[in-house]
């Protein structure tokens, strides 16, 4: 379905000079809802993070390292690639029966190529003899890869079954790539190494981390002993703050009374994968009421966009009132969109699409008109017609859906007859 109207759009700025916020408005406004200004309880804090990707960073990988990494590599750097050719077979009951058919036809010496082209229901491969090309690992479904890197060249797989259906699958042929230089996977290498390296260390290091906070009266010993960063962060609610207090398990300890009120550290926690925090509490600031000097531009600022959104939606009122009344109002002003859908893009403010697709139908010629008011903006709309959709009742999806629908009924009916049964069943117990 697509509709026909018009749009005329106010901006704020037409109503200014109706929109005054006093200061006793802003008073008010502020004793009325001072459960809106208050700071909940919260935090500063210290604290080291222990990450395995900052440790690998710090890592010494040696020349001599990289160079034995590669010789015991290299070989498998060389990446082999498969020409496969396939026959796609739909899964289903006549599925058997063809595969044999194939079989046998195979088995008689007629051409794999000639009977992809006369069998496959991929059919773009099948036009060329089943022919999908080279292809490494990683590129087709796992038990189509599986099949295909275990046959020998010219071999012909058993049937394979996948998502997309029963596959025969010939090893047309098969090719290597140069193993790679060592300076094309020296930086590969390095990586490598020290990810591995730092597995190992930031094991270590974990353990050392968490003895060390442990034991110690604050974080600079255990920061200066390990060379960790100590690092601070204000403003913690119990409800979380930024990364890594987001984490609810670190909060928790952050709030706990150990750490807030005698002074520990937290225990080590794990935030992430292979990343550990161990946190202490700074300053401790109680929950209180913001003094009204603190909130009063943000007040004035609310009550100023209330203000001028009860006037967009005055003066909204007033125009559709005099269009329904026959009256010509702005016509220079009306913007058109015709044969517009529900998805449609481009300058149209989707607020407007919405609020057009809500509308009655226009009465004959009279349009229906409403409008829809945001907090900057306002917009009248008039619905001259209502486009109807073709639907092509033949079309498979409108018949997928239709049969999905059509399940979904018969479930519904026979949910209510079984609680039918049930509630007027006799049972005896014997």
């Amino acid at each position: 379905q697509t509709r026909d109207f018009r749009v005329l759009s106010l901006s704020k700025d037409e109503v200014v000079d109706q929109v005054s916020v006093t200061d006793e408005e802003v008073e008010a406004y502020y004793d009325e809802n001072k459960a809106q200004f208050q700071e909940p309880e919260n935090v500063d804090a210290v604290y080291l993070t222990l990450s395995q990707a900052t440790l690998a960073e710090t890592v010494d990988v040696s020349e001599e390292e990289l160079r034995a990494e590669y010789d015991s590599q290299a070989e498998q750097f060389a990446r082999e690639e498969r020409k496969a050719a396939h026959i796609l077979i739909e899964a289903g009951a006549e599925s058997e029966e063809t595969l044999a058919t194939i079989q046998s036809r195979l088995d008689a010496g007629e051409s794999f190529g000639e009977l992809a082209k006369e069998f496959s229901a991929d059919t773009v491969s099948g036009r060329d003899g089943g022919d999908l090309g080279y292809a490494g690992r990683g590129v087709y479904d796992e038990a189509f890869e599986e099949a295909l890197f275990a046959l020998q060249k010219g071999e012909i797989s058993e049937p394979v079954e996948t998502s997309f259906g029963i596959h025969l699958i010939r090893l047309n042929d098969v090719r290597r790539s140069d193993v790679p230089s060592f300076e094309e996977l020296e930086g590969q290498l390095r990586n490598e190494l020290a990810r591995a390296k730092a597995e190992e260390r930031y094991v270590e290091v974990r353990a050392e981390l968490a003895d060390a906070a442990y034991a110690a009266d604050d974080l600079a010993g255990p920061a200066s002993e390990l060379g960790l960063e100590l690092r601070e962060v204000q403003n913690v609610t119990r409800d979380g703050g930024a990364a890594p207090f987001d984490h609810s398990g670190l909060v928790r300890q952050l709030f706990s009374e150990d750490v807030l009120e005698d002074g520990y550290n937290t225990e080590l926690i794990d935030v992430g994968d292979n990343v550990s925090v161990v946190a202490r509490v700074k300053t401790h600031h109680e929950a209180r009421q913001l003094e009204l000097a603190e909130v009063r531009d943000d007040i004035r600022a609310t009550l100023e966009v209330m203000a001028t959104r009860e006037a967009l939606q005055a003066k909204a009122n007033e125009l559709v009132a005099d269009i329904e009344s026959g009256k010509d109002v702005d016509e220079g002003r009306w913007k058109q969109f015709e044969a517009q859908g529900r998805g449609a893009a481009g300058d149209l403010s989707q607020l407007v699409l919405r609020k057009a697709f809500t509308m009655p139908r226009p009465d004959g010629e009279q349009p229906s008109v409403d409008a829809v008011v945001g907090l900057a903006e306002a917009h009248i709309i008039a619905l001259d017609a209502v486009n109807e959709g073709d639907v092509d009742r033949e079309d498979p999806e409108f018949q997928q859906v239709q049969q999905f629908l059509t399940q979904l009924e018969g479930q519904r009916e026979y949910g209510v007859y079984q609680q039918y049964l049930r509630e007027t069943a006799e049972i005896e117990r014997n």
